[in-house]
């Protein structure tokens, strides 16, 4: 069961990323597809709910009010996160995007007075040296990296940072209670978000939907992925023996979403590039310890 939930969680993280590539280079539509996206990991969330949660706990004011806040930064995670795969290299983007784990490790240290360890002393050395390695002059025929691409990218690590920081916050007040119902209260407040942005930029939007066949799978199968991922960590993270797992998870999406970008995208990363990889793959894997 262990093995099948953490290959399950790299497939579809890695998954996420590779379908906001392909929608970004087939309709570019960032605010459709994170709407649909956002709906349909809602979705099975919802009927979970509804399913093994009693009708008095569907709605938690305090929970809802964490859950708001999550969908905000969320939001703002997949559309910048969205832009900065648009622009710049699947495999770079991620791993990037991963270090947002610092934001919810530095939360704990500062606020929750957790132990800095030496793994977690270990993880901030490789991160500052993944850092270092991801700037500088770029080699002929590599992958192309911009200041808006690193902009879009800062910004989905910090929102995505900022949403570990809330869960941790609401799991903090309520320890192993409201799980589904938070991401379920958080995925419809982020699609309607995503919604009220769809009908303030509709004439943009309905004319690509008109000329454009076959978009609305992109997002569809992201969302499903999405809902995957929370549902698959939920499940391992209820077992007492999966802990040593997570670590392992982290490193697996980061090789399994760079490889998939190399092969699928051409992506041809400089050696310079590749050393930030591996630097940031040792950085969460102690980060995660």
């Amino acid at each position: 069961m262990n093995m099948i939930c953490f290959f399950g969680i790299i497939l579809c993280a890695c998954a996420q990323s590779l379908l906001a590539k392909a929608c970004s280079h087939s309709t570019n539509n960032p605010i459709y597809f994170n709407m649909e996206k956002a709906l349909f990991a809602f979705l099975p969330f919802a009927a979970v709910v509804a399913v093994t949660s009693t009708p008095s706990r569907w709605f938690h004011a305090e929970t809802a009010i964490f859950a708001f806040f999550f969908a905000v930064s969320l939001c703002i995670s997949m559309y910048a996160g969205y832009q900065a795969l648009k622009l710049g290299p699947v495999s770079l983007t991620s791993l990037i995007v991963s270090f947002s784990l610092i934001i919810p490790c530095a939360y704990g240290i500062l606020f929750l007075h957790e132990p800095i360890t030496f793994f977690k002393s270990t993880g901030f050395v490789f991160l500052l040296a993944a850092i270092l390695l991801t700037n500088g002059k770029r080699e002929h025929n590599t992958v192309p990296v911009s200041k808006k691409w690193a902009k879009f990218t800062l910004l989905t690590l910090v929102s995505n940072g900022l949403c570990s920081c809330l869960q941790k916050q609401h799991q903090t007040k309520y320890p192993g209670l409201y799980l589904s119902e938070f991401m379920c209260n958080s995925m419809l407040f982020a699609t309607l978000i995503f919604a009220a942005a769809f009908v303030v930029s509709r004439r943009k939007t309905v004319s690509l939907l008109k000329t454009k066949k076959g978009i609305h799978k992109f997002g569809i199968l992201s969302g499903f992925a999405n809902a995957g991922v929370n549902f698959l960590t939920l499940a391992l993270a209820a077992r007492s023996d999966a802990s040593a797992l997570f670590p392992l998870i982290s490193a697996g999406t980061i090789v399994s979403t760079s490889a998939a970008g190399i092969l699928l995208f051409r992506e041809r990363l400089e050696k310079r590039q590749l050393a930030a990889l591996l630097a940031g793959f040792a950085a969460v894997v102690c980060l995660k310890l």
